[in-house]
């Protein structure tokens, strides 16, 4: 019973630490995003938004859904 405790735990750890990473990122690419096109609604940059992608990227050796600005 105890291992079978010890597991879930662990299990939800790495769905916690694979939710962390990909809010670290979808953060650090809207903060590169900003920087070159400004904040949303308002123009005047060099670039301009056009939506979101889908995306993924690799953490742990585990593949994590992102959206890329």
């Amino acid at each position: 019973m105890l291992e079978k405790v010890k597991k879930m735990l662990r299990e939800k750890k790495d769905l916690f630490m694979g939710e962390l990473y990909r809010e670290s990122i979808e953060k650090i690419l809207e903060s590169e995003v900003e920087e070159k096109a400004g904040k949303r609604y308002q123009g005047g940059k060099e670039y301009s938004r056009w939506g979101r992608n889908p995306g993924s990227i690799t953490a742990n050796g585990e593949k994590i859904k992102i959206a890329v600005p």
